[in-house]
């Protein structure tokens, strides 16, 4: 068991870097080493908690976060995450995670080789576009609320907070820059895992089988991983850093969907 402490530190690091919580390795974690369901995912959401404050916190000392963003992508996100914990029993997890897997190596794809859905982008843009307050977006971030919502419960389902689909929607859609998306993602993960945390407490009101004290640790190896993260993504060259989140989103959906077909 002592062995989650490094490894929640390592994946708290990794994943602030690209303004995730970390979700898609907390899960299978958790459930490995506790063999319990409700408790991995509650955990997960956690660590997600934590990792993902400690990140927002860093990035909005250095003015990175899109406020208008956590609102108009994150509120719809952050209110599935919630209501998902009511249906987290109720929905088979094997093809969610093929379904997940084959959207993030897609959106993956399109954040390293633009040029590829470069065409329909400029046609929803004339569609959607939309001009707002003191900057302009690709196309208007509440037409892609719909898909947000879907996100979000597909998302809280699975464990994760969505923040792995948050920052390809910002910097593939939106076009912001990937520094301003990986921000603005950490800021809506801590929302949206607060809630999903109080979805699965409000659900499944039983005692969670795990120490205080090591529960204590994990929570603090999240958020010194979290506050590392965020300095080595704001060292990195706008364009290559964009490059390196498309990768690892990419190999993040391949692997999820091997995962689910497995």
């Amino acid at each position: 068991m002592m062995i989650l402490i490094p490894c929640v530190f390592f994946i708290a690091f990794l994943f602030s870097i690209f303004g995730m919580g970390g979700g898609l390795f907390y899960m299978p974690l958790f459930v490995l080493f506790l063999d319990d369901y409700w408790t991995a995912s509650l955990l997960s959401f956690l660590c997600i908690w934590v990792t993902s404050a400690s990140a927002a916190t860093s990035y909005f000392q250095k003015r990175l976060i899109d406020w208008r963003l956590v609102g108009y992508l994150g509120v719809p996100l952050i209110a599935m995450v919630l209501v998902s914990g009511f249906f987290i029993q109720k929905i088979p997890g094997e093809g969610l995670q093929k379904v997940l897997g084959a959207v993030l190596f897609w959106a993956g794809i399109s954040m390293i080789f633009p040029a590829i859905h470069r065409g329909l982008l400029e046609r929803f843009s004339r569609t959607c576009g939309q001009r707002f307050p003191h900057g302009t977006y690709k196309f208007s971030p509440l037409a892609l609320s719909p898909l947000t919502m879907v996100i979000g419960l597909l998302a809280g389902i699975s464990g994760i907070a969505g923040g792995v689909f948050e920052v390809p929607l910002m910097a593939g859609i939106l076009q912001t820059s990937a520094h301003t998306a990986v921000a603005t993602s950490s800021a809506i993960i801590f929302f949206a895992a607060c809630c999903g945390s109080l979805g699965r407490m409000a659900s499944y009101p039983q005692d969670m089988h795990v120490h205080p004290a090591f529960l204590t640790a994990l929570l603090i190896s999240a958020f010194a991983g979290g506050y590392l993260g965020p300095k080595v993504s704001v060292r990195l060259p706008k364009n290559v850093f964009k490059k390196i989140c498309g990768v690892f989103v990419a190999l993040m959906g391949l692997y999820y969907f091997c995962k689910g077909v497995l």
